[in-house]
């Protein structure tokens, strides 16, 4: 079940463990959920390593499924008759009342919600309870399964994860693919639109770096991860210093699918790639040993990944411990660039990072050089 992003919604963000500088103090219940439910990757930046529980193939099998894992939709018809909205309602009530069970173990022993699956559960369930009304009113009109493209290119959320079929997710991921195709072309000469213009900031190490890029850009398609993360620091990062930021920014939450990507786009594309960051760790923390079908899908389908629909399970794995380990090396550079710099900001002192802030501890600037690069690069992906 491929449910709408995860880190769209003002729950999801303080669940992560960030909130905006003018959003104001966190209800008492909001902050239980926060703590309950944050995961934990401020050790990349500290002096102790992340855990890293990915092999050299490409996972650790020690993680066990629970029934908080994601399986696959039962049924492979559209969504109409009874019996769908029935399931969904049902399966919806029992990842209700794992999430209160959840929470009120941590209320009762202070327990921390630490599993992968387990946070996901959570987050995958808020934004379920969040469309559910308008999900079961646009699912009683007649002829919708007609009108899903449509719907999804502009709420891609707008069915809950329990409500899925097989018939929907093939109508939802050919919708994705199609609309980050159309889209592929534009991020790469947003960004190179915006590589062009830092050239005449006088910086050596930008001008040496856009340099670097434009020689890349010459045969993209042998563009690797670590060509990606040598343009991070002196070049990504210093276009969200610039006067206009980043140009374009609603492409970008276009490209990975937000719902009404127009709306605040900056500081929700910062959200989704604090999200990924945290994901990520979580990741390599556990591996992707125990994890489903369905749940790899959700995990590469919310990274801007495209052509899912034919891969082995094997292969998607191998795709999802990639990008992990590339988050990681990007997260190094920065620890380096700071290191070399003498800068480091607090990673548990929110009052000093403006806008927004991570556990990780990453300025709006970092965390949304790392955001562009990510995107950046599922964009050079869809256009092989």
């Amino acid at each position: 079940m491929i449910p709408s992003h995860l880190a769209r919604s003002a729950a999801i963000v303080r669940i992560s463990g960030q909130r905006c500088a003018s959003s104001g103090p966190l209800s008492p219940a909001a902050r239980i959920l926060k703590r309950a439910t944050t995961p934990n990757p401020e050790s990349q930046l500290g002096n102790k390593p992340a855990p890293d529980a990915l092999s050299a193939k490409y996972a650790s099998a020690a993680a066990v499924p629970t029934k908080s894992t994601m399986a696959a939709p039962s049924k492979s018809t559209a969504l109409s008759g009874f019996s769908t909205f029935f399931d969904g309602i049902v399966s919806l009530h029992g990842a209700t009342s794992d999430c209160i069970t959840l929470l009120a173990t941590y209320w009762a022993r202070s327990e921390r919600v630490v599993r992968r699956d387990s946070v996901r559960m959570v987050l995958r369930t808020i934004q379920d309870l969040k469309v559910l009304l308008p999900s079961v009113l646009y699912l009683g009109l007649p002829f919708q399964t007609y009108t899903l493209p449509t719907v999804f290119r502009v709420i891609p959320g707008i069915v809950p994860s329990t409500f899925y079929t097989q018939s929907v997710l093939s109508i939802k991921a050919r919708t994705v693919e199609a609309k980050r195709t159309e889209r592929r072309q534009n991020i790469i000469e947003a960004v190179s639109t915006q590589v062009e213009d830092l050239k005449t900031s006088g910086d050596k190490s930008v001008n040496t770096s856009a340099l670097v890029y434009k020689k890349m850009m010459m045969n993209p398609d042998g563009i690797s991860y670590s060509d990606l993360n040598s343009l991070l620091c002196p070049l990504f990062i210093t276009s969200m210093t610039a006067s206009a930021g980043l140009a374009k920014p609603s492409l970008f939450t276009s490209f990975i699918n937000l719902t009404f990507p127009h709306a605040l786009p900056r500081p929700r594309l910062l959200m989704w790639a604090d999200w990924v960051l945290k994901d990520d760790f979580m990741i390599r923390r556990e591996g992707v040993g125990a994890m489903t079908r369905f749940e790899l899908i959700e995990a590469l389908e919310e990274r801007g990944f495209t052509r899912l629909s034919g891969l082995s399970m094997d292969e998607m794995k191998q795709m999802l411990v990639a990008h992990a380990r590339f988050t990681k090396s990007l997260v190094d550079s920065i620890v380096s660039k700071r290191t070399n710099e003498k800068v480091f900001v607090p990673s548990d002192d929110y009052a000093k990072v403006p806008v927004i802030s991570t556990q990780l501890g990453m300025t709006p600037e970092e965390l949304g050089g790392v955001a562009s690069l990510l995107v950046f690069a599922r964009a050079l992906d869809a256009r092989k």
